[in-house]
């Protein structure tokens, strides 16, 4: 494992994903014991999102509600899902267990693929978003200690999550085997090895990255909302998908300021609690650079609680 690598080398580690939930306690000790800073999620969900979501929240004197989408999608909408792996090999990012959300401020739990709204992208057109799950560490954030409402939605082409719902009823999303004529089959594989063909992302074929963040609270007084938005496209000149550009350019550019000494700490960590102030402006500049650029807009709201 990475983690360990890093932790015996003695050196900082920018990662991508999250262990497995069974392995956290330990290597947190493990990391605090070796005196090391490991950040976890550091690609665009998570990793952008939170870090968004920080920055954005540190702009209100009180938060309320924080509603985050992201998601890549074809650019061209296919049978069987309207949708192409990207990012992850061959298995498709598709989960049985319930997303968390956040209720009347307590982190609670409900069907994923649920919660379904359509969402409109500059350039992009009509999508829906639903339930993926609330990252519970964004409640540990002193910005979001009076959040009430809080949302993590995935962003796909109309329909997919009603597909997506009617393969989790049918069990077929469960990673425990069943028994087919004497073999035992985990119902995820066998549909993952099925359906791989039909939407692996060939050649020609394009992706677009959607990402949303929104707080809404109070600012001075008065009611008030930020929002920022990113539409990321593939990149013809290099070849590059926009899931890989979004997540990989983020890790890296974090792995660099771990490497310079720019971040500082020990144990497991998420990068939204370091990437505030000068280092933020540095990764959403170094990301410009990059081509994947942020819009962020303030409103004022009327009659929010």
């Amino acid at each position: 494992m990475g983690i360990r690598a890093a932790l015996r080398a003695g050196v900082p580690l920018a990662d991508l994903s999250w262990p497995a939930d069974s392995e956290v306690d330990a290597l947190r000790k493990e990391a605090e014991s070796a005196g090391v800073l490991v950040l976890l999620g550091c690609g665009v969900e998570p990793g952008l999102t939170e870090i968004m979501a920080q920055h954005l929240a540190e702009k209100l004197d009180r938060v309320d509600e924080l509603h985050i989408q992201c998601g890549g999608i074809p650019e061209t909408p296919a049978p069987p899902l309207g949708y192409k792996i990207v990012f992850g090999g061959r298995q498709l990012p598709l989960r049985e267990a319930d997303a968390p959300v956040v209720e009347g401020g307590q982190l609670t739990r409900v069907p994923r693929y649920s919660g379904v709204e359509t969402t409109t992208y500059p350039g992009v057109g009509a999508c829906e978003a639903w339930h993926e799950g609330f990252m519970p560490w964004l409640l540990d954030l002193e910005a979001l200690k009076s959040l009430q409402t809080g949302t993590q939605k995935t962003v796909r082409w109309p329909g997919f999550a009603a597909k997506a719902t009617f393969l989790r009823e049918l069990g077929l999303l469960s990673l425990d085997p069943v028994e087919v004529e004497g073999v035992s089959v985990a119902p995820k594989k066998l549909l993952d090895a099925v359906l791989y063909p039909h939407v692996k992302l060939e050649e020609d074929e394009r992706d677009i990255t959607c990402f949303r963040v929104e707080v809404l609270g109070e600012k001075k007084g008065r009611p008030c909302r930020y929002r920022v938005e990113m539409v990321d496209r593939y990149d013809e000149a290099l070849g590059f998908t926009s899931m890989a550009r979004t997540t990989a350019f983020t890790g890296a550019i974090v792995a660099r300021m771990l490497a310079r000494g720019d971040i500082q700490g020990q144990g497991l960590q998420t990068p939204e609690k370091f990437l505030t102030g000068a280092l933020f402006d540095r990764l959403v500049r170094e990301l410009a650079g990059a081509g994947v650029r942020f819009a962020v807009t303030k409103e004022k709201v009327k009659g929010l609680a």
